[in-house]
């Protein structure tokens, strides 16, 4: 632009030099955040968010406030999978039906056990179903790092269903479905119509 006299100092482009509407979606980078493409689908966990923290602007990733609760894992006993159970013995349940496995966490072949390797809180839950009559009850109890943590007790005419909310470290934290009867003989389980199933999924981060 031509002038006349001393040539302009420069100077910085304020807030109050632009007219409302005057910078248009045409001239913005593909990066920036205008809302002009839908996400027509659940976020995944590594989406983000854009939030106000007390009138800062900060990204949130979806995995903080639920995201697609991954990993997570469902699988259920064959029905040909039978297992003996000793009176007042503890038995590892070996749940081998795999239904989904989000990220190849879950052991469906050998150790029978879901170990997350990612931090978070998870929902694990569990059923049995061991043969028997009224003399006696049967047990369903959730093992996490080789110990008993939680159990859910039930004479021999129910299927007893455990379930806990469990803190897991991202590394090395493990859990496994056991079941145990006290009926004074031995007793077998029964896989028949899924009854016996093992789960989990995480919640939040």
């Amino acid at each position: 632009m031509p002038y006349i006299g001393q040539k302009p100092a420069n100077k910085p482009v304020s807030a109050s030099d632009l007219e409302d509407g005057i910078i248009t979606n045409a001239k913005l980078a593909q990066d920036i955040i205008s809302a002009e493409t839908e996400l027509a689908e659940a976020p995944a966990s590594t989406d983000e968010f854009l939030i106000s923290d007390g009138g800062t602007l900060k990204r949130l990733d979806a995995s903080f406030i639920g995201g697609d609760n991954t990993p997570s894992f469902f699988a259920y006993a064959d029905s040909s999978t039978v297992q003996s159970f000793g009176n007042g013995t503890w038995v590892k349940m070996q749940v081998d039906t795999q239904v989904y496995d989000t990220d190849s966490c879950y052991d469906h072949s050998s150790n029978y056990r879901f170990t997350p390797n990612v931090a978070g809180k998870y929902c694990i839950f569990g059923q049995t179903y061991i043969d028997g009559t009224s003399d006696g009850y049967h047990i369903t109890g959730i093992y996490k790092n080789g110990s008993l943590y939680t159990y859910n007790v039930q004479n021999f005419v129910c299927a007893p269903i455990v379930k806990i909310i469990l803190d897991f470290n991202g590394s090395s934290d493990y859990v496994e479905l056991y079941g145990r009867q006290n009926s004074g003989t031995t007793r077998n389980s029964d896989p028949t119509n899924k009854l016996i199933f093992f789960g989990g999924y995480k919640i939040i981060t």
